[in-house]
């Protein structure tokens, strides 16, 4: 009967090693890092098949490095593989002597996956030694923490190893029940070679049972994995258990080749007691066959070496089988003499496995005891901490009624605060209000006072000289261009005080909508034909008939004439005036260039933030009012875009109004 293994991954290790050799490449401090030390660890448990020297090296180094930085998972890992050293090198003492210091370094082993691993180390070790009281109460704990962690690996683990246990026990029913159960554990879990090593099992119980067919099946299953993945050692078991089922139907032959193919599978492995048990099976084979002096010399060979290797059963059913040979063979003497000796050894047999059903009985009853104790007390503790919940039920409900009438109370002043806070917003805000209207109050005054005044009297000079006069009208005729110049600057500016009110006013209305970029502009410099054509100023553009943007059309209008009368203002004779558009994106920025004497830092910085009125006169003395370009500015903003300038002194001046495009 095969004990539970994890067939040694090559693969993984060479990968294991690359990875390892990668760290200490490509880190200089790769002995402090926990990722590299886990990767001992694991290297050394990999290792445990194929070479226990390596296991415990990297088992050391591993323990050493984690000492060094403290690493407390790493150097419990250690351990548990230094244990696992003296468990695959046939020292199951020192392993359960190892096993048991590392438990009590884990404060909370009900929980913890490293324990889970530490009992089933423990259960295998007392297995080897036969103590199967101690392994069975092992196993059992690596189930419990298994089921606590939702570890399904080790569900499966423990019921295979508590399985394969009773099985060797002959308990086949007990055996059966614990096999089963860790198969439905692969509804949720995907491990093939697991599965197979636990069906091989499985099969071999079933078999031991009488129930041919399913253990059949179950083998058949098993020995199609171990071939696919090339396990020798658990292909040769699932072979040898094969031809008992063979055997057990009576197909002799097939059973012969099957024991054969696990003999010859055996000639690479060191497995005595499974090599001899696939020997007898082909000496059975051969006594179904007829086989006699063939079957004989088998049974011969198995008897020796079950007696050198101390397996009591196996020698027994060599005795029975060499009594029944030579019942054939007329040797009445003898085939009493080996049935004898097979009575004799069945009673030694029967005596030992009694006392050791009688002990796993008591260990079972022992286990469901303390497990039960252990529930009991829990049942106290939670029953225990259920009063403790109700008094803190009973002191937070009292603790609420207090916060809820501090809340309350708080509340009451808190919203009197608000209230008191809100009034206080509300006057501070109409006292911004009210400076805000007395600043531009002040500046609509300054405008009048300064740009409006002064051609209102002068109209009003001209007109009381050319009623009071002789020569008054021929005063007027000669001061009639000038007089219409100041008339079309009253109009200009009182349009642009008009628009300028309207954005100081709250609720003021804007109506976004689409506007032909081109053909605004084109209306607008029809405007100022006369204007242009008194400087000989040339105005060119790259405007296209499509180009559209989303603004109100009258701010669009004001906006431009501002920009566009700015530039005839400050542009000399025979000039040039340069409109160009871009399209960014999901904007478009039309830029109003002029080649005229341009401005400094200063007087930039004064048109844009001066809270005073500003001024300038044009290169042919035109008047301005300082109001236009904080009113393109304000307009622009409303609508959702943005103006900038760049200017130098002799050099000219342009504006971008950047605007949002339609949307197609």
């Amino acid at each position: 009967m095969s004990v539970n293994k994890v067939h040694t991954q090559t693969d993984s290790i060479t990968n294991l090693k690359k990875e390892i050799e990668l760290f200490r490449i490509n880190s200089a401090n790769y002995k402090k890092d926990t990722t590299y030390i886990a990767l001992l660890n694991k290297l050394s448990w990999q290792s445990r098949y194929s070479n226990t020297d390596t296991m415990l090296l990297l088992a050391k180094e591993a323990y050493r490095l984690s000492e060094l930085i403290n690493y407390e998972s790493g150097k419990i890992k250690g351990l548990l593989n230094k244990s696992g050293y003296y468990l695959y090198t046939g020292k199951p003492e020192e392993c359960i002597k190892y096993s048991l210091q590392i438990l009590e370094k884990i404060p909370n082993c009900e929980n913890d996956l490293n324990a889970l691993e530490i009992y089933n180390q423990i259960g295998q070790a007392y297995f080897i030694q036969a103590d199967y009281p101690n392994s069975y109460r092992s196993f059992s704990q690596s189930i419990e923490i298994a089921e606590n962690t939702e570890h399904t690996e080790f569900l499966i683990r423990g019921n295979l190893n508590l399985g394969v246990m009773f099985s060797l026990l002959h308990n086949y029913e007990q055996a059966k029940n614990y096999l089963f159960k860790g198969l439905e554990y692969f509804q949720n879990y995907d491990d093939e070679g697991l599965k197979a090593k636990l069906t091989s099992n499985l099969g071999y119980t079933l078999a031991q049972m009488g129930e041919l067919d399913e253990a059949e099946s179950q083998l058949d299953y098993s020995i199609s994995v171990f071939e696919k993945h090339k396990i020798p050692e658990w292909l040769s078991f699932g072979l040898t258990t094969r031809g008992f089922v063979a055997l057990s139907k009576k197909k002799y032959e097939e059973g012969k080749r099957l024991y054969e193919k696990s003999l010859k599978i055996h000639e690479n492995l060191n497995d005595k007691k499974g090599y001899t048990d696939a020997l007898f099976g082909l000496a059975k084979a051969n006594l179904g066959l007829h086989n006699y002096s063939v079957s004989e010399n088998l049974a011969k060979q198995s008897l020796d070496l079950y007696s050198s290797i101390g397996i009591k059963p196996g020698r027994e059913e060599c005795y029975k089988l060499l009594s029944k040979l030579y019942k054939i063979d007329k040797k009445p003497e003898l085939a009493l003499e080996y049935m004898e000796k097979a009575n004799t050894l069945s009673d030694s047999i029967a005596k030992e496995e009694n006392n050791i059903n009688i002990t796993m009985l008591n260990a079972r009853l022992q286990f469901q005891k303390e497990k039960e104790a252990i529930e009991n007390k829990n049942v106290h503790k939670i029953a225990q901490q259920k009063r403790y919940i109700q008094f803190s039920l009973v002191a937070l409900f009292a603790s609420i009624l207090l916060i809820v009438f501090i809340y309350l109370a708080h509340r009451r002043v808190k919203g009197l605060n608000a209230i008191l806070a809100e009034k206080t917003k509300i006057l501070s805000e109409n006292k911004n209000e009210l400076d805000q209207i007395n600043k531009n109050q002040d500046k609509l005054f300054s405008i009048v006072g300064h740009d409006l005044r002064g051609p209102i009297t002068s109209l009003k000079s001209l007109l009381h000289l050319s009623l009071e006069d002789k020569e008054g009208e021929n005063y007027f005729r000669k001061f009639a261009p000038k007089l219409q110049n100041d008339l079309d600057h009253i109009q200009f500016t009182l349009d642009n005080l008009l628009n300028w009110g309207q954005t100081q006013m709250k609720g003021a209305n804007i109506t976004i909508g689409e506007v032909l970029v081109k053909k605004e502009i084109m209306d607008i410099i029809g405007l100022f034909d006369k204007n242009l054509s008194e400087k000989s100023i040339e105005v060119t553009n790259d405007l296209t008939e499509e180009m559209c943007v989303r603004s109100d059309v009258n701010h669009f209008s004001i906006i431009f004439r501002n920009l566009i009368s700015n530039a005839i203002k400050f542009t000399p004779e025979n000039g040039h005036i340069e409109i160009k558009a871009k399209n960014n994106n999901n904007t478009l920025k039309i830029s109003v260039k002029d080649n005229g004497i341009g401005m400094d830092a200063d007087t930039l910085d004064k048109i844009w933030n001066s809270p005073e009125h500003y001024s300038t006169y044009g290169t042919n003395n035109e008047r301005g009012t300082g109001l236009g370009l904080l009113l393109c500015k304000e307009m622009v903003e409303k609508n959702n875009g943005t103006i900038t300038v760049e200017s130098s002194l002799g050099r000219g001046t342009t504006f971008h109004v950047t605007l949002p495009k339609r949307v197609l």
